[in-house]
């Protein structure tokens, strides 16, 4: 997912749709499940396609259905693309699991438009952009066409919901295993710091004062986030886990907060690099 985004291969998150030869009005038409599915995937490429371009994906989400097809026309070479569809895709199930359900609706019909713009495109054999004002106008012309899209859109979003649930149990578990096996072997407490070039000496500094000294660039973690930003984000007794290199204790917190907060604390520390499991 993206939060495995400093790998060479990136593992995205594919939600399926009807099953070949089913109908909408088939219940086993739909997959219950989102798959995970291997992709060739240029990391550099997509994290600079998502930094250089974020306020106009937020903006393509925001808009209203008239908006999305004027922007989809004017700036189809960056939405209607396949990093385009990632990003929704992995937007829609973050937004799911931080609780913005409304949200999460609203960049689950983005997703789909574009979606099935590259579906109808297929077809045909031509490129995703030439099908944009296709797609609107069968959307105005034809009403079983728009309850159509609808339908998809729904499926797609409880499949999204349903993903969530799911994701945030397999980060609870991860967590919880992480935080057992570090209390056995004591990773996670130091960062050795050179502090003087000329005679080789080392100190030995905790991870967080180590941090606040590099570059932002060079303490990227291989999740993608800043582990500073993730520090200050933590509650104050995860703070102070890190700070002393308290590695029981931070055990002691996985059992005594709520699971799904510690989850999602811990696991932003992992795709930080401010904890190594």
């Amino acid at each position: 997912n993206v939060d495995n985004m400093g790998q060479t291969v990136e593992e995205k998150t594919v939600i399926h749709s009807y099953q070949d030869g089913e109908t909408a009005g088939q219940t086993r038409g739909f997959r219950e499940s989102l798959e995970k599915a291997e992709v060739n995937w240029d990391v550099e490429e997509y994290s600079t396609y998502t930094q250089k371009n974020e306020a106009l994906l937020n903006e393509f989400i925001d808009t209203d259905w008239n908006g999305a097809r004027k922007m989809l026309m004017d700036e189809g070479g960056v939405l209607v693309t396949e990093h385009c569809k990632a990003y929704l895709l992995l937007k829609c199930l973050n937004e799911e699991m931080l609780g913005n359900r409304k949200r999460m609706l609203r960049v689950g019909e983005r997703s789909q438009i574009i979606t099935q713009i590259f579906t109808l495109a297929k077809s045909f054999d031509r490129p995703p952009r030439d099908f944009v004002h296709q797609f609107f106008e069968k959307m105005e012309r034809a009403p079983e066409a728009k309850e159509y899209f609808d339908q998809e859109t729904s499926e797609f979003c409880k499949r999204v919901q349903q993903r969530a649930v799911d994701k945030k149990k397999e980060e609870e578990e991860e967590a919880r295993q992480a935080a057992e096996a570090a209390a056995a072997s004591g990773d996670g407490k130091v960062y050795k710091k050179k502090l003087d070039d000329e005679d080789g000496e080392y100190e030995s500094v905790s991870l967080v004062q180590a941090m606040y000294q590099m570059p932002k660039e060079e303490r990227m973690g291989p999740g993608g986030l800043d582990p500073v930003e993730v520090y200050e984000s933590l509650p104050k007794d995860m703070q102070d886990c890190f700070d002393n290199g308290d590695v029981p204790k931070l055990q002691r917190l996985s059992q005594e907060m709520p699971k799904e907060e510690f989850a999602h604390h811990f696991q932003r520390c992992i795709d930080s690099g401010l904890w190594s499991s």
